[in-house]
């Protein structure tokens, strides 16, 4: 291996001077490189002893099951209920947040009220309410796991619970992930951000130890992206004891683990979520700003199984079918108060549950990133593994470049991918560590950027591991297609979920706007290092003698960013003069906290653009991954010898920069159509803003 120069930063050393820069000659010169060899957690520089363990014992328990079982759960549309409760028993089953001691006596105190009163002892029933009760006079978790759990949070919620989701995701499959994910992180966010004491206590601890399932529910037959837009509803009324009641009117679709599964022969496999995070709004009518948002954890029994049906009935889904998908439709829900997340006697403005949501959907849409990542190891793993054994006119096939290339690729997206989910799980964790404030630490652009590009990484990786397995990737027999039939279509759900693609490349685009606009308060256009125009792109190159990879691509943010701020120039300024009346509130603030009519006109002005800001998502993204890919190698570069672990990521993402490089000229052609050339003869005509 060539040895790096010492102390000189990896991106001004020229291409042909780096380390391994021919990264196609390296990845093929080495055979059993091909294995892809991610080695699990290896790659996730800087973890804790305890961080490491956990994912050591989760690996344990995945293997005990093969694609054989994921494929049978897949057939009988079954969730993986054995495998829950087998996590479930060691006691740290739900990572994402802190779960409570129930042998500290404040939480033993709240905990045991709750199990005294009536109507979550209706919800419970007699079985599940003696189990709770026996776990309480337990004090809940062992020593051992309640030691782990308390290390794992001071070690950080967000990257642990991000590789636990890439090493399910990539050893059974993200349907499996998905319908852990549910309990561990999507319905327990809520609880952790949004209850009392007593009931986190009650629900993470019922949750941690499978004494209970749940399930999230927000998406609505007219509402996705845009859960201000919700129309189930709640009112605060007061029954016949003088008690607060809610009643409830529930309208939602999609939701993971809420159906009942039944065989064939009319037994019950699940009964379904025993509570049901219901997001609802006091007044759908209302101005926004005037809305009043919360969440219950609505038991079952009150919902009615008849108002609870099969997503998709008999035709059930393409894929993903081991989570059971239920539609929630109920009217007149009358729901106790101890089941509104938060305390009641708070008020209304600090009940509100819209911010925090939004908050919380920032993190759980890293869990997507880290799903689809594992995803795409997982396949990928395969296809390689198929290359290798695979014999065609006396050869493997991995040695045809035309099979092996295309694998490599994606592989060196794999690395860059999962470089990107553990910056950001640091990001959220640096700030939780910190007791940031959620209104000014919101990593919505971050975490779209990950959920972006590692749910289309996973959907390519799938069609491409298919094309490599043949006539065998299209057997729905996990003997010949080893699994990847399943996998190819439940990768497409990555690209739906908790937003499509197109949704995430809005946030982005627009968010990186936005940012740019923070930078420069006083005038839209300052701050910004280009001027609009192709000369502008092609004057910044030539200040650099041999421009790198990365340089090339900051050149190409900068152009598109500042094309579309002076597109955009008047509808800036009048952002800037609403931020200026109420104060500089954080970037995500100021998009979408203002009133409804200033927030309409300013998405309907990204109409005409949309297309653009597209590519400019794309190009964001691959700014910041080829930035954290150019960090790491230069971390690398300065090792000394590497083992054969580093030396294969060190290759990725060597490749991975000219992939990057590749696909930001490729925007940048696309971006400069006619009505680029249209804007900057316009531009030119007028007097250029100082920049």
């Amino acid at each position: 291996m060539t040895q790096p120069i010492s102390m000189v930063p990896y991106a001004s050393l020229p291409l042909a001077k780096r380390p391994n820069a021919n990264t196609f000659q390296l990845a093929t010169a080495h055979p059993d490189s091909l294995s892809i060899r991610f080695q699990g957690n290896q790659l996730s520089q800087g973890l804790t002893a305890t961080q490491r363990a956990y994912l050591d014992q989760v690996h344990t328990e995945l293997q005990r099951y093969s694609v054989d079982d994921v494929k049978a759960w897949d057939e009988a549309k079954a969730p993986p209920i054995a495998l829950l409760n087998r996590l479930a028993d060691l006691g740290t089953y739900v990572t994402a947040v802190p779960v409570p001691d129930l042998s500290q006596a404040d939480n033993q105190k709240a905990v045991a009220a709750m199990l005294q009163n009536p109507d979550i002892q209706k919800a419970l029933g007699s079985d599940k309410l003696q189990r709770y009760q026996r776990l309480l006079q337990q004090g809940g978790n062992s020593p051992q796991a309640k030691s782990v759990l308390a290390q794992l949070g001071k070690d950080g919620h967000s990257k642990i619970t991000a590789l636990g989701a890439i090493e399910m995701a990539k050893t059974l499959g993200v349907g499996v992930a998905t319908f852990l994910g549910v309990n561990s992180g999507l319905a327990a966010e809520p609880i952790a951000k949004i209850g009392t004491d007593a009931q986190k206590a009650f629900y993470l601890n019922g949750i941690n130890r499978g004494l209970f399932t749940t399930a999230f529910g927000l998406t609505e037959s007219t509402v996705g992206s845009d859960p201000r837009s919700v129309k189930s509803t709640f009112k605060a009324e007061t029954d016949a004891s003088g008690k607060t009641v809610y009643r409830l009117n529930i309208d939602k679709r999609f939701i993971g683990n809420a159906a009942r599964v039944v065989d064939s022969h009319g037994t019950v496999i699940h009964p379904g979520a025993d509570f049901i995070a219901v997001f609802a709004v006091d007044n759908p009518k209302a101005p926004p700003s005037q809305r009043s948002y919360r969440f219950f954890m609505v038991p079952r029994a009150l919902i009615g199984e008849e108002h609870i049906t099969t997503s998709g009935g008999k035709y059930q889904k393409m894929g993903l079918k081991v989570v059971n998908n239920g539609n929630i439709k109920a009217n007149d829900v009358i729901v106790p108060e101890i089941f509104m997340l938060g305390d009641p006697t708070q008020p209304p403005k600090a009940l509100n549950a819209y911010p925090k949501l939004m908050a919380l959907l920032d993190e759980t849409r890293l869990l997507v990133g880290a799903m689809s990542l594992g995803q795409a190891e997982g396949i990928l793993e395969t296809a390689f593994q198929y290359a290798q054994k695979r014999q065609q006119n006396g050869h493997a096939i991995q040695d045809f470049q035309g099979v092996i290339f295309p694998l490599l690729k994606l592989r060196a997206k794999a690395a860059a991918g999962r470089l990107l989910v553990m910056d950001d799980a640091q990001q959220i964790d640096e700030a939780a560590a910190a007791k940031a404030d959620p209104k000014s630490n919101r990593f919505g652009l971050f975490t779209s950027m990950a959920k972006l590009f590692n749910s289309e990484l996973a959907e390519d990786s799938a069609k491409q591991a298919i094309n490599t397995l043949g006539g065998a990737g299209f057997m729905e027999d996990p003997q010949d297609s080893l699994g990847l039939a399943m996998r190819y279509r439940d990768s497409k759900v990555l690209t739906i979920y908790e937003g499509t693609s197109n949704i995430q490349r809005n946030l982005i685009g627009a968010g990186v706007l936005m940012a740019e606009q923070e930078k420069a308060k006083q005038n839209p256009l300052h701050g910004i290092n280009m001027l609009a125009s192709s000369n502008g792109f092609v004057s910044t190159l030539k200040q650099y003698v041999h421009p790198s990879r990365i340089q090339k691509i900051d050149a190409a943010y900068d152009y598109v960013v500042a094309n579309l701020a002076f597109a955009l120039k008047h509808e800036f300024e009048a952002i800037q003069q609403i931020w200026q009346s109420g104060g500089t509130p954080a970037v995500y603030q100021g998009w979408a906290d203002q009133k409804d009519i200033q927030r309409q006109q300013r998405m309907e002005s990204l109409l005409p653009v949309q297309s653009k800001l597209f590519i400019l998502a794309d190009i964001a993204v691959y700014r910041k991954l080829a930035q954290l890919a150019e960090a790491r190698l230069d971390v690398l570069s300065h090792q000394g010898r590497l083992g054969e672990v580093d030396r294969q990521q060190q290759a990725d993402l060597e490749l991975f920069l000219d992939i990057a490089n590749d696909e930001v000229a490729k925007a940048l052609v696309e971006f400069n159509g006619n009505a680029i050339q249209r804007l900057e003869t316009n531009y030119r005509a007028t007097e250029h803003p100082s920049v």
